[in-house]
């Protein structure tokens, strides 16, 4: 990624504390997993929506924007 890139990210949050397999397999990671991990990669948080809506079923998502630090 480019210096000043940006990755957003939007998912269903999900309970902390289950093993890593259990979110791969069920397609959904809490936030803070997510930032923690992406942050570790060089990239910082710009932006984070905790209530992004989703399907007419009422699911809801977080929202989350990372940008790549221009150097």
């Amino acid at each position: 990624m480019k210096p000043g890139g940006h990755l957003g990210v939007i998912d269903r949050s999900a309970p902390l504390g289950l093993n890593w397999t259990d979110y791969m397999e069920r397609h959904f990671l809490p936030p803070e997993i997510l930032i923690d991990q992406v942050t570790r990669g060089g990239l910082r948080l710009v932006s984070f929506d905790s209530d992004f809506a989703g399907p007419p079923d009422g699911t809801r998502y977080y929202f989350a924007v990372f940008e790549k630090p221009r150097q």
